[in-house]
C-alpha cells in the first residue's frame, strides 16, 4: 500500500513526525510532498530554504523501514492527483479539508478518491502545534 502526505515542513515538529509515522505504520511506501519555496512563502512571512527542509525530512525518514520518496509541490494537490496508485492520504485536523478537495479533484480527473487518515493534534505546553 502506499500512502502520501504533504506539507512545508518549515521546522520539522512532533506533529510532522506523528503524520510520517502514522504513514508508515499504514503503508509501504510513503510519498512526501514538500512545499516549494514560492508556495510555503505564500502563506509564510519567513520560511527555510526547500534544500534545507528537505535534508531535514530525509534525516527523519532515513531511520524508517519502507520505502519512501520526496517530492516537491507546487499546488495543494501535489502528487496525490497525479499518482493513480497511492491508496490513502494521511492529514492532520487542521489539514482534513485539504483532503477533501484532493479528494474532489481526483473524481474530477476521473481517478478514484483515496481513504483520509486523520491524525490528532500534538500540543505543547497545552498548545496545538500547527
Amino acid at each position: 500500500m502506499r500512502a502520501a502526505l504533504g506539507g512545508t515542513f518549515n521546522v520539522l515538529h512532533d506533529g510532522h513526525k506523528a503524520l510520517i509515522d502514522k504513514a508508515f505504520s499504514e503503508a509501504d511506501e510513503v510519498l512526501i510532498g514538500l512545499t516549494s519555496d514560492k508556495m510555503a512563502s505564500s502563506s509564510r512571512d519567513r520560511i527555510v530554504p526547500f534544500s534545507v527542509r528537505k535534508k531535514g525530512l530525509e534525516e527523519y525518514l532515513s531511520g524508517k523501514n519502507g520505502k519512501w520518496k520526496i517530492f516537491e509541490i507546487t499546488d495543494l494537490f501535489g502528487p496525490a492527483v497525479e499518482m493513480e496508485e497511492i491508496d490513502v492520504l494521511v492529514v492532520s485536523e487542521e489539514t482534513r479539508g485539504n483532503g477533501v478537495l484532493v479528494n474532489e479533484e481526483r473524481i474530477r480527473r476521473n481517478m478514484r478518491p483515496v481513504s483520509l487518515i486523520v491524525v490528532g493534534m500534538e500540543r505543547c505546553d497545552g498548545e496545538t502545534i500547527s
